[in-house]
């Protein structure tokens, strides 16, 4: 798929995806999750159960099946095999077709040159400007009888974030953003932008099954005792009445208030 083609996949299988539920879910995380599975698919037979329990869009009831299935009969030969499982229809087999494989290609950690040659970069910009201006931005100066501006910067709002990932072993990146109407390169702001978030991922390394470092997400329990990421909750589905166990993961998003620190 070429980047346009993603972007468009990816905005159709959220919009299908989040219809059924009423739980706010952070679309920038859940984009993310996703690219990473569309440029590296999971392989369904060589998967253990906690990498097909992290995957965004499988339900603990459908990774069961697939382990079932694999016991039972071994391996499978066929994506469209997932038809006899019950909780695996059609439609949902298609939505989901270009995030799996059979057999993708093992990745497995060189040198740093090798991982940096062979990894993916991401740079992602937005910039946005409000009309018509908040009403603080044409507030009249009582001396000159002029609209003045009030707030400490212009109504531009930008986002920059820079992303690295090498497969689903290594990933890294920093998002920057700055709300409109707050000053940049000055005033509160002499780094221009107002929140920094950085991360750094390493998982299934031999022994090591999961490292964070900066801001990470964390779910636990079904998210009860624990969860800081993405939770489909009240769903006509009914397989998405209980949540996924995801242990710790990289956050990615541009909130500000859904993630750990360390």
């Amino acid at each position: 798929l070429n980047a346009q083609t993603e972007n468009e996949f990816i905005n159709q299988f959220i919009e299908r995806y989040i219809e059924n539920t009423t739980d706010e879910v952070d679309i920038q995380q859940f984009t993310s999750d996703l690219v990473i599975y569309l440029q590296n698919p999971l392989d369904l037979n060589k998967a253990t159960a906690s990498e097909l329990l992290t995957v965004p869009f499988f339900s603990s009831f459908q990774v069961s099946e697939i382990l079932e299935h694999r016991k039972t009969f071994g391996n499978f030969i066929c994506i469209y095999e997932l038809q006899v499982l019950p909780s695996f229809g059609t439609e949902v087999i298609k939505n989901i077709i270009p995030f799996i494989s059979l057999k993708t290609q093992t990745l497995k950690i060189g040198d740093v040159r090798e991982i940096w040659e062979k990894g993916s970069h991401q740079f992602l910009t937005l910039t946005e400007t409000s009309s018509p201006r908040k009403k603080g931005a044409l507030i009249k100066d009582t001396l000159t009888d002029l609209n003045v501006n009030h707030y400490l910067g212009s109504s531009v709002y930008n986002n920059l974030r820079y992303r690295f990932d090498y497969g689903r072993l290594v990933s890294y990146g920093v998002n920057m953003e700055k709300d409109a109407y707050e000053s940049f390169l000055n005033g509160n702001n002499p780094l221009g932008y107002d929140y920094f978030s950085y991360y750094f991922s390493l998982k299934n390394m031999g022994k090591l099954k999961s490292l964070q470092l900066g801001d990470y997400q964390a779910s636990f329990g079904q998210g009860l005792t624990l969860n800081t990421g993405i939770a489909f909750g009240k769903s006509s589905i009914i397989t998405n009445a209980k949540r996924n166990f995801n242990g710790f993961g990289a956050y990615r998003s541009l909130r500000e208030n859904a993630f750990l620190r360390g």
